[in-house]
C-alpha cells in the first residue's frame, strides 16, 4: 500500500516494518504532485521516502503518479508536516527532509503561518539522526534569508556544503515543472542545506509550540465521571457558555457550537496550541454515576495538554450548574487539573 491513512498510523510506528526493510527513511513536506518525490525514489532504490501533502488535490495527482511509477519504497500520508514530524517519526529515526517551493506567506501578517519558523530547527533536530541532512528550494530570498538564520541559531546544525548553508545553484538536484519555468523567467532559486552535527535537549517554549511533542503512545484522552443526584441535561445544555472558555498566549479553547438530543450534549470545539490546532467534538452524557465527559471518536482527538485542560474546565462549569455534584474519576493531567480547580 503507497498510502497510509492517518486513522491506520500509530503514534511513531516502526517504519522498518512498513517498507519491510531497514533502509534509511527520509521525509518530503509538501509534495505537491509527487514530482520530485517520484524522481528521488526511483534514483535511490536502497533509501525509503515518506511523502507528506496537506492539499488532497494535489496528495490525489501524487498517489496517481507514484503508482504509476510502481515505486516500492514510497509512502503517501495526507497531513501537515509539523504534525508529521511530532507524531509519526520518533527522535533519531530521519535520515534526511527535503522541502521543495514551501509556501513563503509573503504577506507580513502571514509570515508566522511558515513552517519553518524559529523553532522548526530544534523539532527537525530531534528527528533527524546524526549527520541528517536538511535540504530546502525557494524562489522567495527573504524566506531563504530568514530559513538560515533560524537554523544558525540552533548549535545541532552546521552548513551542508563548504560554500555555506546558501547557494543559488545545486548540482544534481531535480528541477520541477515549477522550478524549470522560474528559471526560464532568469530569476534565481535559493538552496538551503544544514546537517545534523549533534543532539541538542528540545526547548520548552519548543515543547509548548509543537505540543504533540509531549505526548506518548500511552496518554489516554482525558475524561471525567461527575457523580451527581441531579442528571438534567436541559439544565446542564443552557448553562453552558458558546466562546472562549480560556485563553493564555497563543493557545485558546472555545466552545464553537453546543447541541442537545434526548440522551446527550454534543460540544463543538476548538483548541489552538503553538502550531497545532484540533476541532474536536466533546460529549456529556448520563452515567451510572450521573455524568460522563469524554471525546467523540469520529474527530479522531489527540490528547495534548489543551485537551486535558478542555475536560477540567467543562467539569468545572458542570460542577457550578449542579450544586451537589462531584467528580469522582477524571483522566486529566494532574498539573492541569490542579491549575483549573
Amino acid at each position: 500500500m503507497v498510502v497510509i491513512r492517518e486513522s491506520e498510523l500509530e503514534r511513531y510506528p516502526d517504519w522498518s516494518s512498513i517498507f519491510r526493510n531497514k533502509n534509511p527513511v527520509y521525509l518530503e513536506v509538501g509534495i505537491g504532485n509527487g514530482e520530485f518525490l517520484e524522481w528521488i525514489a526511483q534514483n535511490n532504490p536502497d533509501k525509503n521516502f515518506v511523502g507528506v501533502e496537506v492539499s488532497r488535490d494535489y496528495f490525489k495527482k501524487a498517489v496517481n503518479r507514484i503508482l504509476k511509477a510502481r515505486l516500492k519504497n514510497v509512502r503517501l500520508i495526507c497531513t501537515e508536516g509539523a504534525k508529521a514530524l511530532c507524531k509519526y517519526f520518533s527522535e533519531e529515526s530521519l535520515s534526511g527532509l527535503y522541502l521543495n517551493f514551501p509556501d513563503p506567506w509573503a504577506k507580513k501578517k502571514q509570515s508566522s503561518r511558515r513552517l519553518v519558523n524559529d523553532f522548526f530547527p530544534w523539532l527537525l533536530q530531534s528527528r533527524l539522526k546524526l549527520e541528517g541532512t536538511f535540504v530546502m528550494v525557494t524562489d522567495y530570498e527573504p524566506y531563504a534569508i530568514e530559513v538560515v538564520e533560524n537554523f544558525e541559531k540552533c548549535k545541532a546544525f552546521a552548513p551542508l556544503w563548504k560554500e555555506g548553508p546558501l547557494v543559488y545553484k545545486l548540482e544534481n538536484y531535480y528541477q520541477t515543472k515549477y522550478a524549470r519555468k522560474w528559471l526560464s523567467l532568469g530569476k534565481n532559486l535559493y538552496y538551503i542545506g544544514f546537517k545534523k552535527v549533534k543532539g541538542l535537549a528540545i526547548p520548552k517554549e519548543v515543547l509548548k509550540f509543537y505540543p504533540l511533542l509531549e505526548i506518548s503512545k500511552e496518554d489516554p484522552l482525558p475524561l471525567a465521571v461527575i457523580e451527581s443526584k441531579e442528571t438534567n441535561l436541559e439544565k446542564v445544555f443552557q448553562g453552558l457558555k458558546e466562546g472562549i472558555l480560556w485563553k493564555s498566549g497563543n493557545q485558546v479553547i472555545k466552545v464553537l457550537n453546543k447541541f442537545t438530543g434526548k440522551d446527550s450534549i454534543l460540544l463543538d470545539t476548538v483548541i489552538s496550541e503553538g502550531s497545532f490546532r484540533q476541532r474536536v467534538f466533546v460529549t456529556i452524557a448520563p452515567h451510572r454515576d450521573g455524568l460522563i465527559i469524554k471525546f467523540h471518536d469520529a474527530t479522531n482527538p489527540e490528547p495534548t495538554r489543551g485537551a486535558h485542560r478542555l475536560v477540567a474546565l467543562l467539569c468545572k462549569e458542570i460542577l457550578s450548574l449542579l450544586p451537589a455534584s462531584k467528580v469522582v474519576q477524571h483522566q486529566c493531567k494532574k498539573g492541569i487539573w490542579q491549575e483549573v480547580f
